[in-house]
């Protein structure tokens, strides 16, 4: 991978770190509605769905930023395959949240702009 991928990569991972810690622990913030959309009644009915999906992008940013590690430490198939991966995944969750709620095209696109960009660079 080349230097513009490992930086977008780290960038990336720790984006997700940063959104899934929001949807895990700030959900009930009011000032995130318009990411979340969730109303405060509705806080108890989708806490386990929440916690999970923020879980999972640190998860996930957590395997960007190991690939990035993995790189640069010599393990260069490894890491680029597992940055490939979190791209690949984070481009297709932007397609699904695209069918699932065309409102949130925003936010899809959030989603699948910078995985784009690594998958771009690393061709290169």
């Amino acid at each position: 991978m080349n230097a513009v991928a490992l930086v977008l990569a780290a960038l990336l991972g720790l984006v997700l770190i940063g959104v899934g810690s929001l949807e895990a622990f700030q959900y009930r913030n009011q000032r995130w509605f318009s990411m979340f959309r969730i109303r405060p009644q509705d806080h108890d009915a989708v806490r386990i769905w929440v916690m999970f999906v923020g879980f999972y992008n640190i998860v996930y940013g957590l395997g960007a930023l190991t690939g990035v590690i993995l790189t640069m430490n010599g393990q260069t198939a490894a890491g680029a395959a597992l940055v490939a991966f979190v791209c690949i995944s984070h481009i297709v969750l932007a397609v699904v949240l695209l069918v699932v709620e065309r409102k949130l095209w925003r936010n899809s696109i959030s989603e699948a702009v910078l995985p784009v960009a690594i998958l771009i660079a690393m061709a290169f």
